[in-house]
């Protein structure tokens, strides 16, 4: 293993299958990594997205020598973590070392935040990228050989919007021996280290102004700088006493020669500090100082926090570890205990402290086949400390853990080591660390220690853990998703392939890349780092699957789509993290939508080293079948009809109006050239024959080109595209009245000209251009008689489109031909007359019912009024073709009139696909969601319209979907609901007739007062009716002059406390918060603690609860977790009714989203989440 290698990369300690949690204890295998890893983000919430690593300076070092170990983050954009201070609410990173005996670590040493406008505060952040510096110190008495160095490093990390928890379990290995040897990491060390804070002289600085009544005092200083534009800023340290915090808002004055800066420090108790140390920003650097102020008023009372208290000594717990077995059996169980022998007056805290305090912590380091189970906690005393009630333990304490033995577990010794955290505190709060070992016997036997009674007692007196929340079921999609790659680590300016697998339910599918008649093939975005860059996946061959006269290509059982991805050359050695989100439909008799968030880590080094699903990915790769050879198989089945479809759509052509009449005359011409000599009429009729056949081939060469340009996208892929459609469903329509007779397709008069030219000679190439003549005199009838053919043939092979086409040239040439050989023949060809006019002309009917056919798909897949729409661009389309060939083909002494008519038409049938959008965002009508944005304040515009309704979207498009109206909406707030009347519901046609209409139009417009009426608009609306009309009711509000409720009052969260108040009858409140989440105070201030939702729950007597987990209580995360979160915030709604499911608000919401929720929750309705419906911007568990 190489020096500073990262055993362990993890986000969260949690691995989210679903909704099924399971707590990771202990490193995970190198071959499992890769799979596993990726799926805490299967399903809806991710844990944290950066990547941690260890790294070392040296991979060598004597005894003696300090090492610097390096705490890697690479912070995804928009996340952020904090630094030491974290200017108010947030949390800096944090490490626990894992070290062997003889090497000590030292203080993390910070390099130079950023600030971060974070909800009206500033914090100070790092982004992007970090690495936290840490001396490590090897004794001079430490043993050579190979040392393992661990740490588990936690961090916050938070957006604008969420704070998630990282943790990650991290190893390096070091090698001590006769000298210091550095490491690949050197160079990245030496760039962190110059962002160090480097020293300055203390500043003076001085108090200059009172204190305001928000306990806040002005502190100015001067910065002496050479250049008084440079940027200057100053990053406080916290006050260990926590008795004032300087503010991060500054004002800044530039001098010759210096910056001064005004800063705001807060002290509620009035305990203005006498040095105030931080690191001043001068440029790029940065450099620690002190303020020093002139004079101070003195503190007292309260405790601190002392960090750097030396810790054995006889003043602080002395602790070891103590089993109730000497020997155990195989299979059996062990009683651990953690005694600690606590000073007089000192105390140590319960799981629940009651108030600040952090109760102890255990991190168990386990032999294979040995686990252990959670803290069996006493039950604590409660004694006041600093005037407050607190939960905690005096005097003697044991802390329980029950170890379960594998049955496989190897007999003889085992070394069980526990390292402890614990917080105690007398006048002063110290931190203690301990690592205790004690050793367990595995016999064929077991047998008490002498321990064992005391264990027994105390476990008497602890209480059994709380049992993990009712998993939530997993609805939705079953398949599972991963990401895997098929090395551990690549060299930069390499390719990696990365394998997205699917493991698919038994009896569903998913589809391939071209799905079929129906279905959606699977998507994958890439999330990767700058300088990774993905290629086209690749797609194993598929199956052909039947089901209901559908055909569809999918996958079954088990897929994985492979690609390629390119690492640039000038990556950087160290841990990558590699992600994607997927998208797939899966189906059996229904189909649902699945989407994952999967995630793997690669490694960048000096070697390749493959990974455990290498060999998997390669044989997948192995099934992928090479470019082109999608259309490789061939529809034996279906290959014969289609050969005499085609040529029978061949023969068929003859009789057309464009062929038949010159059959004969082509004919006689090849015989009356030399009367004597039958066998040259023969000869000219053949070559007739092969100009029609080249003629094909080159129209089936250049569709196999247009074909192979389409990327791979094979026909049913075009036919899911709307603009595809679009295009065939105008050149069906003109195909139609070509054959109508409204236009002509003919050859321009050069080319005619010229084709007539090579056509009237004599000869063998004259009579192989008339084949080719006849094969462009064809073209226009080629659609009705052979689209079926055609479209058989884009699904398939080279040869069999060649075959097509060459079938379809024999039925076209074999009448010349026979002819030629027959002359006689022709007294029995059909004579020409109006009857072949009449038969051109019913051939335009089957072109007629495709195009409306493809009008039919088309307006499916547009948007509101899509039939109209395309309905208007077909005669749009129909006007422009018959000025066409009515007043220019036919000539005409105004064609430039004529020419400008055409293109006014088509420039109107394009405009129809583009104008007719709507902007605003309609909502299902409903008499309910109605009130309910009423009651949040909206005020309301309500369209009753049908699709068949031509004044209810003229209505819409002239005076309610124009630019002056949205903005009238948006700046007001109103919502807008459609009434979709189209199939004459009977609900709605009365709710209409109470307005006093016989049906639709009818637009009304309600204000936020529920004690007013709707106006009703007149049944022709203009833009200014329609603005009037919003501004009444944005005007008519209800009186807001009822009292506030005042200041909200949380009382603790608890599952009990949410079902007491709901047998009540009570909705229920409940806000998952912690005091270093900025997303959750901003929301507190701007959505939940204000007027009108305190007037709200006033009204409904509403239980207010609050779960605080400043702490990181494990209770709290499970109750989270089971509603897809990985953290706070996160506000719940629960209805009065036990038997319906809470709301869930999203991440980010309004007091007008608050206040819907809370109205849904005492209105009536069916249980489950109500999710987006029928209302105004509703809370839904996926955001």
């Amino acid at each position: 293993m190489q020096p500073g290698k990262v055993i362990e990369v993890k986000g969260l300690g949690f691995l989210r299958l679903g909704s099924l949690n399971f707590r990771f204890s202990g490193v995970l295998l190198a071959g499992l990594m890769a799979v596993l890893l990726p799926a805490q983000d299967l399903f809806l919430e991710p844990g944290a997205r950066s990547v941690a690593s260890l790294a070392l300076e040296h991979r060598a070092a004597r005894p003696g020598d300090t090492v610097w170990a390096g705490l890697r983050l690479v912070i995804p954009k928009p996340w952020h973590t904090y630094w030491v201070n974290h200017g108010g609410v947030g949390e800096a990173p944090s490490v626990k070392w894992d070290l062997p005996t003889g090497i000590s670590a030292g203080e993390i040493h910070w390099p130079l935040p950023v600030k971060h406008p974070s909800f009206g505060a500033i914090a100070y952040v790092y982004e992007h990228e970090v690495m936290l510096l840490v001396p490590l110190k090897l004794s001079p008495n430490l043993e050579p050989g190979m040392k393992e160095l661990k740490g588990e490093f936690k961090w916050l990390e938070c957006t604008d919007e969420e704070c998630v928890q990282g943790k990650a379990r991290l190893e390096a290995e070091l090698v001590v021996g006769g000298k210091l040897v550095k490491g690949s990491n050197s160079a990245l060390f030496e760039k962190w280290r110059e962002r160090l804070p480097g020293d300055m002289p203390p500043i003076e600085a001085e108090w200059s102004g009172e204190v305001a009544e928000n306990f806040w005092r002005p502190l100015s200083f001067k910065v002496p700088v050479k250049d008084s534009e440079v940027k200057v800023e100053f990053f406080p340290y916290l006050d260990p006493k926590d008795e004032y915090m300087v503010q991060a808002d500054v004002e800044t004055e530039r001098g010759d020669g210096f910056v001064r800066l005004v800063q705001q420090v807060e002290s509620v108790e009035k305990k203005w500090p006498s040095e105030i140390r931080g690191v001043m920003r001068v440029g790029d650097a940065g450099h620690e100082v002190a303020l020093k102020m002139a004079a101070a008023e003195k503190n007292g009372g309260g405790f601190l926090l002392a960090p750097s208290l030396t810790f054995g000594g006889p003043k602080t717990s002395q602790l070891n570890l103590v089993l109730d077995v000497a020997k155990a059996q195989r299979g059996g169980e062990v009683m651990a205990g953690v005694r600690f022998k606590i000073p007089d007056g000192w105390h140590v805290y319960y799981k629940d402290p009651g108030g600040p305090g952090l109760p102890p912590q255990f991190t168990w380091v386990l032999p294979k086949g040995v686990e252990a189970g959670e803290i069996l906690w006493p039950k604590p005393e409660v004694f006041k400390f600093g005037g407050e009630d607190f939960n905690g333990y005096h005097g003697e304490l044991m802390l329980l853990t029950e170890l379960k033995l594998a049955s496989d577990v190897p007999e003889g010794p085992l070394e069980l080591r526990v390292n402890v955290e614990w917080q105690e505190c007398k006048e002063i709060c110290v931190q203690g660390e301990a690592s205790l070992v004690a050793e367990l016997l595995v016999a064929d036997e077991s047998e008490a220690s002498g321990d064992a009674a005391e264990i027994a007692r105390w476990h008497a007196r602890a209480g059994g853990s709380r049992s993990p929340p009712t998993p939530v079921p997993n609805v939705g999609a079953k398949t599972e998703v991963v990401l895997v790659l098929e090395t551990e680590q690549a060299m930069a300016g390499g390719t990696v392939l990365a394998g997205v697998r699917f493991r698919i339910p038994d009896k569903w599918h998913i589809f391939w890349k071209n799905p079929g008649d129906l279905g959606e093939a699977p998507e994958v975005k890439w999330n990767l780092p700058e300088g990774v860059t993905a290629g086209e996946l690749e797609w194993p061959r598929h199956e052909l699957y039947e089901s209901m006269g559908f055909r569809q290509n999918v996958y079954h059982d088990e897929v994985m789509l492979v690609a390629p991805l390119t690492l640039a050359k000038d990556l950087k050695a160290g841990q990558l993290k590699l992600g994607a989100r997927v998208s797939w439909q899966e189906c059996e008799v229904s189909c649902v939508q699945g989407e994952a968030n999967v995630e793997a880590a690669l490694h960048i080094g000096d070697e390749r080293v493959a990974s455990a699903d290498a060999g998997e990915i390669k044989s997948w790769r192995a099934k992928v079948p090479p470019p082109g050879s999608e259309y490789a198989t061939v529809d034996w089945g279906r290959l014969g009809g289609m050969l005499l479809l085609a040529f029978a759509g061949g023969l068929i052509l003859n009789l057309m109006p464009c062929v038949l009449p010159v059959i004969a005359l082509k004919v006689m011409g090849f015989v009356n050239q030399r009367e004597e000599a039958p066998s040259h009429a023969r000869r000219m009729g053949i070559l007739y024959g092969l100009g029609v056949v080249f003629s094909f081939l080159v129209m089936a060469g250049a569709l196999l080109v247009v074909r192979a340009g389409a990327g791979g996208e094979t026909w049913g892929m075009q036919m899911q595209n709307q603009w595809f459609l679009l295009f065939l469903t105008v050149l069906m329509t003109l195909v139609a009245l070509n054959l109508f007779g409204v236009f002509e397709v003919t050859l321009g008069g050069a080319a005619s000209a010229a084709a007539g030219e090579i056509a009237g000679r004599e000869g063998n190439l004259g009579a192989f251009a008339n084949g080719m003549l006849m094969v462009a005199l064809a073209t226009p009838c080629l659609a009705p008689m052979l689209g079926t053919a055609i479209g058989f043939a884009l699904t398939q092979p080279a040869l069999v489109v060649t075959l097509l086409f060459v079938t379809v040239a024999l039925g076209l040439a074999l009448p010349y031909v026979v002819l030629s050989f027959k002359p006689d023949w022709l007294r029995f060809l059909p004579k020409p007359g109006m009857w072949m006019e009449s038969f051109k002309k019913a051939m335009g009917f089957p072109m007629l019912a495709a195009a409306a056919w493809l009008a039919w798909l088309t307006a499916g897949k547009l948007d509101d009024a899509g039939g109209l729409r395309v309905g208007l661009l077909l005669v749009l389309v129909g006007m422009a073709a018959w000025i066409y060939g009515e007043f220019i083909q036919r000539g005409t002494a105004r064609r430039g009139l004529a020419w400008l008519g055409a293109s006014g038409a088509s420039a109107a049938a394009a405009a129809c696909l583009f104008v007719f959008h709507d902007k605003l965002d309609w909502k299902p009508w409903s008499q309910t969601a109605v009130r309910e944005a009423r009651e949040a304040g909206h005020p309301v515009l309500v369209d009753f319209t049908a699709d068949w309704c031509l004044t209810c979207k003229a209505n819409k498009r002239t005076s309610i979907e124009v630019d002056a109206v949205r903005e009238k909406i948006a700046a007001t707030g109103t919502v807008v609901f459609k009434g979709d009347f189209t199939d004459k519901n009977a609900a709605m046609a009365d709710f209409i007739k109470s307005h006093g209409r016989p049906g639709v139009p009818l637009v009304l417009v309600y204000s936020p007062n529920l004690e007013s009426k709707a106006q009703i608009l007149p049944e022709l609306l203009t833009p200014g009716i329609v603005l009037k009309a919003i501004d009444v009711a944005a005007a008519d509000r209800e009186t807001e002059g009822a009292e506030d409720a005042g200041e909200l009052t949380w009382a603790p969260w608890s599952e009990e406390a949410v079902a007491a108040a709901r047998s009540a009858g009570k909705p229920v409140l409940v806000d998952f918060t912690a005091d270093w989440c900025a997303p959750c105070k901003h929301i507190e201030k701007t959505a939940i603690n204000v007027p009108k939702v305190r007037r709200k729950l006033a009204q409904l007597g509403a239980a207010i609860l609050q779960a605080d987990f400043t702490d990181k209580d494990e209770v709290i995360l499970a109750e989270i977790n089971r509603f897809q979160r990985a953290g706070p915030p996160l506000v719940l709604v629960y209805p009065p009714d036990e038997g319906r499911d809470p709301i869930v608000m999203p991440k980010k919401f309004t007091a007008e989203e608050l206040l819907s929720a809370l109205s849904r929750s005492v209105a009536g309705g069916s249980a489950g989440n109500p999710g987006l419906e029928n209302g105004v911007s509703a809370a839904t568990a996926s955001n």
